[in-house]
């Protein structure tokens, strides 16, 4: 036996605070050997064979209470350091082994931490999952007042959204009784009211109706009576100026209210002007240009939350009065319905197939791409039913895919 202060019991008292290996440690004991010569003499000491005589006569009861310990330390850490979140397994593992002290594997009914995760997740203590990098658990909170708080949060959130729809559904009525009310009156689009619009960079001028400035007088109640009567003989006077000018003989100037209302006039007619060129040219582009057969890129960035956008696929179906087609997708492999606004075509390499859908009496045609032209930003197509070349814009031409078209 080496002295207290000599340099072998120093070292084996530090060798003797760290973890040792778990074949070398007997529960029952409560021992942790150094190593297999150290576990072997600990086995033949008669302590020990007392306790595995102990063991022996009751070795199910035993057995279980270690389990029992193990369980739950292991799900009290995991709760107290981890909550709910999902963690790997063998992190909670490897933090529950720090205490020397703890109840080890090899004294439990599980061999292994697989089996005692799937232990966990089989008995509902936890949630659990198998991944490429290993099993991953997370703890599920079943005290009452945790539950009692998600369902309050529950409740909380499914009455804001039934508050929600209560609000769109009375703006929705409140919009249809509009409309009602609106046709029932006659009234159109036209004469519904609009907001202002500046026309231009003018700036907006606004005119008065001239306004006699009184004299002033000696006292505020004659002040106040001479403001009135000024008042009163200007407005008589705007008046009989207005009447004046309505007449057809007349050669007085335009009254200020006059200018106001033919320079509204004149605005609304251009404001009219710009809606129906709108319309005009809104309905000239709105045609149908998708065909089954061509390939096409979706650009809308709120369709699943972007999961659609820049993503490729071939039209296979179409419907020319919606405006809509069936877009089958190349990467997802999933067909997705979507409007004509939110695709736009594809321009394949020289040498490919494509199809004309706009730009010119060739429209629908089969053909050949020969080549692309940035500094115009247009493609030259062979036609195959004519043999000739022309040139189009980038977005009058689409690969064509034959083996979607079939």
């Amino acid at each position: 036996m080496p002295e207290y202060l000599s340099t072998k019991a120093i070292a084996n008292r530090i060798k003797a605070k760290g973890l040792q290996k778990l074949r070398w440690y007997c529960q029952m004991c409560q021992k942790q050997c150094r190593d297999e010569n150290g576990f072997k003499c600990h086995c033949m000491t008669e302590g020990h064979i007392r306790k595995m005589k102990l063991f022996s006569s009751n070795s199910g009861k035993v057995l279980s209470q270690f389990s029992s310990e193990f369980e739950s330390t292991f799900i009290n850490m995991l709760s107290r350091r981890h909550g709910t979140k999902r963690v790997h397994a063998n992190i909670v593992y490897n933090e529950y082994i720090q205490d020397r002290h703890h109840v080890h594997m090899n004294a439990t009914a599980w061999t292994s931490l697989t089996q005692f995760v799937q232990h966990l997740g089989k008995t509902g203590k936890c949630k659990v999952e198998e991944t490429e990098k290993g099993w991953y658990i997370s703890w599920i909170d079943r005290d009452p007042k945790a539950l009692a708080r998600q369902a309050a949060r529950d409740k909380r959130a499914q009455e804001d959204r039934n508050d929600e729809d209560l609000q769109r559904r009375e703006i929705k009525r409140m919009v249809r009784a509009a409309r009602l009310r609106a046709e029932r009156e006659g009234k159109c689009a036209e004469d519904a009211p609009k907001a202002f619009v500046r026309d231009g960079d003018e700036p907006v001028r606004i005119g008065a109706l001239p306004l006699t400035k009184p004299k002033a007088a000696s006292s505020s109640s004659a002040a106040s009576r001479t403001q009135s009567k000024s008042a009163r003989s200007a407005f008589d006077a705007a008046e009989n100026e207005t009447a004046d000018n309505e007449k057809p003989d007349s050669t007085s100037k335009t009254s200020a209210l006059h200018e106001i209302m033919a320079a509204g006039m004149q605005a609304a007619e251009r404001r009219r002007a710009r809606e129906a060129s709108k319309m005009q040219t809104k309905s000239l582009t709105g045609k149908c240009w998708m065909a089954p057969g061509i390939v096409v890129k979706i650009v809308a960035k709120f369709l699943a939350g972007g999961k659609y956008h820049k993503q490729k696929g071939a039209v296979i179906r179409v419907d020319e009065r919606a405006l809509e087609a069936t877009v089958r997708l190349f990467k997802i492999k999933e067909d997705v319905v979507i409007g004509q606004s939110n695709l736009e075509t594809v321009i394949p390499k020289a040498g490919r197939r494509v199809l004309v859908v706009g730009g010119s009496s060739c429209i629908g045609s089969l053909g050949t791409l020969l080549g692309i032209h940035k500094s115009r930003f247009c493609a030259s197509v062979r036609i195959d039913s004519t043999g000739n070349t022309i040139e189009l814009e980038y977005e009058h031409v689409c690969k064509f895919d034959p083996e979607a078209a079939s």
